[in-house]
């Protein structure tokens, strides 16, 4: 299904109210401190006694609410049958299925020239999975058995027939359509399986929405859903439009059946959308190579086919396997140190061409995170005694952080698309500067520090309400015009220990890469990006109070730009509700705080 705008949509909108889920189910790691209903954290658990204290809830109330889709789904003799691994699949899928029940809209048969659908979720080719067998199709026929007798409370033995292949169906559709629920900073509490007015947004590689969680009021309801709130419909027409507009009105009594304190969902405009343009996601991360629009494999000289790339790809494979199956860190980084060097040097393909990884290509970008925190997992292991080891490792993460996150900016002047996962490197390379500065050799001027957070913030825009595509633009362009000046001193000091960093002039600014590369379009005015950055970089020298004195309050100075900006983006493409903005203000109000403190 398409689902197009029925007006035009500005950057920074929401496009549906907070959805509530058919089914959530939260993830086993986080039963004992969050919520089974809600997902909130818990202060005061309170156990259901039915799974034996498997599962906690915030309250009575809470547990009450919640009582339905546990118990009488089966999901709560399920937990009692099985203590070990994440079942949190399984368990949506139970929840589902008795939601369909209680609502009297079970799966009916489908026909030759329609999709499967089950509540409204594409559930098609459930034959073909399980015929062609693997690990997905033995998930789906033994995650359906083990539903089957968790439903089946008063016998031992399952009753085949009708009974498995709805289970079947059911756990189908929520293996494809249920999506990670992410509320804050720890991960993905659970999932969670929305109806139409979610699921239908079709995938695109260069979406122009995106979608955040928000938790609903322990005591709220789900609210009325009206259709005049929506600015999106299906773009198909006949049964599939009828079908949604009945959802959303509430004509159809499923629309009646949905959780009343699970995650609520929003999706969010991202780009400006024309009137009929199609609304579009994305089902997976942006940075991947098979969702690489962007045709940035090699530095002018080949593409990912040649046999060079796939030696690097095994050597990569190699550096991740010391790290996740050996644990070992050290290994991690000098067999991806010794890959980055010899992809910096040009070699002779099979076809006699010149092959050159490029630093912005996929399996770059992948050693860039790796390397960060292969790095900073080798500091947590020394001896804190060892300052000078210690800084020369946290340097090095640093540095492929704040490469990552300069790559990932660039990449995203072009494409907007990546505006999320900017603010997420961004954010990620403020806190890893931050921990590089807390080391014992470092000292600050707390008073030179706390000014310079007042005047960063007042670099960038202070209403986080109102948003456009030229606000947008000129704060990309003070970012790096900002950065670019600190970074002309404090790189060659992150990377004076690495060899194969020392030919990036800068993180932020890859002119040096040549204008064939990549030429940002979307945010670059009629002036040159090099031009913009560097009267911004004149302007910063002019300005008597900013300028830097020494190494650590530049450094000091890059992180609070980095989350302050990030911070900004974050706001956009989320709302400045999100988790991911509070915690970057959480940090910075922390900063001001403890920057006050010592220096009273």
């Amino acid at each position: 299904m398409e689902m197009q705008a029925r007006k035009e949509v500005g950057l920074a909108q929401d496009l549906i109210p907070p959805l509530p889920p058919l089914a959530a189910a939260l993830h086993r790691r986080f039963f004992s401190s969050h919520c089974a209903g809600c997902f909130r954290p818990l202060e005061f658990p309170f156990p259901c006694a039915g799974c034996r204290g498997v599962t906690h809830y915030c309250d009575a109330s809470c547990c009450a609410a919640d009582f339905p889709a546990h118990y009488s789904s089966g999901e709560c003799h399920f937990l009692r049958l099985h203590h070990e691994g994440d079942s949190s699949d399984i368990r949506a899928a139970l929840r589902l299925l008795h939601f369909l029940e209680s609502m009297g809209s079970l799966p009916s048969p489908s026909l030759p020239e329609r999709p499967r659908r089950v509540a409204g979720l594409l559930a098609s080719d459930l034959d073909k999975v399980l015929e062609e067998g693997g690990e997905l199709a033995e998930r789906i026929t033994e995650g359906a058995t083990l539903m089957s007798v968790a439903r089946d409370r008063d016998r031992s033995q399952v009753t085949g027939g009708q009974e498995a292949v709805t289970t079947e169906e059911v756990l189908w559709a929520v293996i494809t359509n249920a999506v990670e629920v992410h509320v804050n900073e720890v991960g993905a509490l659970g999932v969670a399986v929305f109806g139409p007015g979610f699921s239908w947004f079709n995938h695109s590689c260069m979406p122009n929405a995106c979608y955040r969680f928000e938790l609903a009021q322990r005591s709220g309801g789900c609210g009325a859903y009206e259709l005049e709130s929506f600015l999106v419909s299906p773009a198909a027409a006949g049964l599939a439009t009828e079908s949604f507009n009945a959802w959303i009105s509430g004509e159809n009594k499923l629309a009646h059946g949905f959780s009343n304190i699970g995650p609520r969902v929003i999706v969010r405009s991202i780009k400006p959308i024309q009137k009929d343009e199609e609304v579009c996601i994305t089902y997976i991360d942006l940075l991947e190579p098979k969702c690489d629009a962007r045709e940035l494999s090699f530095n002018n000289y080949s593409n990912s086919t040649y046999p060079n790339c796939e030696e690097l790809a095994d050597l990569f494979d190699q550096a991740m396997d010391e790290y996740r199956l050996h644990e070992n860190p050290e290994a991690c980084s000098k067999k991806l140190e010794s890959m980055l060097y010899r992809s910096s040097v040009d070699q002779e393909s099979q076809a006699g061409e010149k092959f050159k990884l490029h630093p912005l290509h996929h399996l770059s970008l992948n050693s860039y995170i790796t390397l960060a925190s292969a790095y900073r997992a080798q500091v947590f292991s020394m001896d804190e005694s060892n300052n000078t080891e210690c800084l020369k490792l946290e340097r090095a993460a640093v540095s492929y952080t704040l490469l990552l996150a300069g790559v990932v900016h660039h990449l995203f002047l072009s494409e907007p698309s990546l505006i999320a996962v900017t603010a997420h490197f961004l954010i990620n390379a403020a806190e890893s500067i931050l921990v590089l500065l807390r080391l014992p050799e470092w000292s600050f001027d707390k008073k030179l520090c706390k000014s310079e957070i007042d005047l960063i913030i007042c670099h960038y825009p202070k209403d986080m309400m109102e948003f456009s595509l030229d606000k947008c633009r000129d704060a990309s362009m003070r970012f790096l015009g900002s950065v670019s000046q600190i970074l002309f001193k404090t790189w060659p000091y992150l990377t004076q220990d690495l060899t194969n960093l020392k030919n990036i002039d800068s993180p932020v600014n890859f002119n040096w890469l040549g204008s064939k590369v990549l030429n940002p379009q979307c945010f670059a005015s009629h002036r040159e990006l090099s031009d913009f950055i560097e009267k911004e970089c004149v302007e910063d020298r002019y300005l008597g109070h900013r300028l830097i004195k020494d190494q650590n309050t530049r450094l000091f100075q890059l992180a609070l730009h980095c989350f302050i900006y990030g911070r900004y983006l974050a706001s956009i493409c989320y709302g400045p509700e999100c988790y991911l903005v509070h915690h970057a203000e959480n940090i910075l109000h922390g900063l001001c705080k403890h920057l006050l403190t010592k220096h009273s």
